[in-house]
């Protein structure tokens, strides 16, 4: 027997042999058979071959979001009610206010405040104040003296403009005691000055920031001196307008304005005829003209403020025209939200002297004075200022300045024989550091203090007479309880001389130049006030704490210690 695969092999062998044999034997046969058959025909494809890939598409799975509840809690915390205060009627204001005294030596006080309350379209005041001294002075001529002023002022405010008006008059009398003689006849030596003055005031203020503002104003005031007693001695008069106005416009971030002013100033000098005198100026009429264009722009989200601008002055000066340019530049910038603040500044231009104004800073001149403009070539001042705390803020700045005629008082011997002063003027370069510091905490405390040294190089004389090398300001506020408190001012000045014309009586000599150092200047003043209702108190005042004699001008020291006592009335 064999196998079932022995079977299968043999089977087909015989079957592949039997084909072989068929087609040995067999003949070839040949058909005809009529018929159509068509052909396509031939065309060129188009298209190049490409590439057909497979994609094979899948499907998109979906996430559906949960839904999740998460239980919550929360508390809630008691915050206290606030109290409000109904007011039935504003606190009361009394529109009037007198200040009554009197000192040591017969100095009466009396002073007067009536202006309007609450009320901000109209707002009007008024202030009276007189203040005299029959007392003496030991070892020298007679120097009462009294000041009387009297101030006037009202407000119109409006929507888009306001109106502002001003009055006042002043009369100060005194005595040119400068020598060493108690019995000397006091109308020899009397003098008086008085004043009188107005301004306007108008201008325009648009809420809108783009719109044009001007403001434009008058200012007047005539002054003058006593009659002398003697002929050969002169008074003076003096007739001063001023005519000024300011616009500007906001442009973006940037602010364009501009000021004019036309000053006018007429100053005679009258003898003891009631002739005028012209020897020393050829016409008695200044005259200047001023323009102060200037851009000021701020960067840096307004902490950065930029101002570029000049002054032009053109000055008609007793006859003389003579033109002026100096720079008018600012630069500030905020740092730490107003924490510290440094600064520059350059500026300069004209500053014009009357009789007024210099009788102002001393009033035992002559009054046949020269009058000289001065001229601020250059002010710089670089500094920075700020605050330390919520309680203490400071400035600390450093100026250089060159000046022109900066007028200086010297003792006369021509016109008075040594009791008054003349005014020179002197070119000059000046340089000072200042410092300054504020405390205050709520209402209780405040003080306050300035300190400044200063630096002059003169051109013609070796000292700038009667000008401090050091001067130190002081004042301080307490409130000792609700009903009391104490006032502090002190005031300190050195390094001042002044110009003699002998050498005995000099404590230097230089150029054929003589000087003689002034004494340290300590001035003190402490007051208190007790407050004994809303409308009543009382005030006791201490003057010149250290009783000292210091002369301000030479041959001329102040009174010593003093008391005032009073009291305080509104109504």
């Amino acid at each position: 027997m064999f196998s079932q695969d022995t079977f299968y092999k043999r089977l087909v062998s015989a079957l592949f042999a039997l084909l072989l044999s068929f087609v040995s034997f067999s003949q070839e046969v040949n058909l005809e058979v009529a018929g159509n058959r068509e052909i396509e025909p031939a065309y060129r494809l188009s298209k190049q071959p490409k590439l057909i890939d497979t994609v094979i598409p899948y499907s998109e799975i979906q996430y559906p979001l949960l839904s999740l509840k998460y239980e919550t809690a929360f508390a809630l915390d008691t915050i206290k009610a606030a109290k409000i205060k109904l007011v039935d009627k504003l606190p009361d204001i009394y529109p009037g206010y007198v200040r009554v005294g009197v000192g040591s030596k017969f100095m009466p006080l009396a002073e007067v405040f009536y202006n309007s309350v609450r009320s901000r379209k109209l707002v009007y005041g008024a202030h009276l104040k007189h203040l005299s001294s029959f007392g003496s002075i030991p070892g020298y001529a007679p120097a009462q003296f009294d000041r009387t002023q009297l101030n006037l002022a009202a407000t119109l405010n409006e929507n888009k403009y306001s109106v502002d008006g001003r009055m006042h008059f002043n009369s100060m009398g005194l005595h040119h005691y400068g020598f060493a003689r108690e019995d000397a006849p006091k109308d020899s030596i009397a003098q008086r000055f008085s004043d009188f003055g107005m301004s306007f005031l108008y201008s325009k203020h648009k809420k809108d920031s783009l719109t044009f503002n001007y403001s434009a104003g008058l200012k007047y005031n005539y002054s003058q001196d006593k009659q002398p007693s003697f002929d050969s001695l002169y008074h003076a008069r003096e007739n001063y307008v001023n005519l000024h106005g300011t616009a500007w416009y906001k442009l973006r971030k940037e602010i364009v304005s501009a000021d004019v002013e036309l000053i006018m100033n007429q100053y005679n000098r009258i003898d003891g005829t009631g002739k005028k005198d012209y020897s020393l100026a050829d016409t008695p009429v200044d005259l200047i003209f001023r323009l102060a264009p200037n851009i000021t722009t701020y960067a840096q989200n307004n902490r950065l403020k930029v101002k570029f601008g000049a002054n032009l002055n053109v000055n008609s000066h007793f006859g003389k025209g003579t033109i002026y340019i100096a720079p008018d530049i600012e630069l500030k910038y905020s740092m730490f939200d107003d924490i510290l603040i440094p600064y520059l500044e350059i500026k300069g231009g004209l500053v014009q002297n009357t009789f007024k104004s210099l009788a102002g800073q001393n009033e035992f001149i002559l009054s046949n004075i020269p009058l000289e403009n001065e001229y601020q070539v250059i002010n710089t001042s670089l500094g920075i200022k700020g605050t330390l705390s919520n309680t203490i803020m400071f400035n600390a700045n450093a100026r250089f300045g060159v000046v022109k005629d900066k007028a200086l008082f010297v003792t006369d011997t021509l016109f008075s024989g040594g009791n008054r002063f003349n005014v020179v003027y002197e070119d000059m370069n000046i340089a000072s550091i200042q410092g300054s510091l504020i405390y205050q905490s709520s209402e209780k405390l405040k003080i306050e203090g300035i300190g400044t040294f200063y630096s002059y190089m003169t051109k013609n004389y070796i000292y700038a007479w009667n000008l401090p090398q050091i001067q130190v300001v002081a004042r301080g506020y307490y409130k000792v309880m609700d009903n009391l408190s104490v006032q502090l001012d002190a005031n300190l000045e050195g390094g001042r001389y002044a110009q003699v014309y002998t050498e005995a009586e000099s404590d230097r000599v230089e150029n054929l130049q003589f000087a003689k150092k002034l004494g340290f200047i300590t001035d003190l003043n402490l007051g208190a006030e007790y407050l004994y209702s809303q409308r009543l108190s009382a005030f006791l005042q201490f003057n010149n704490l250290a009783a000292q004699r210091y002369k301000r001008w030479y041959n001329y020291p102040v009174q010593g210690f003093q008391v005032m006592g009073g009291v305080t009335f509104k109504f």
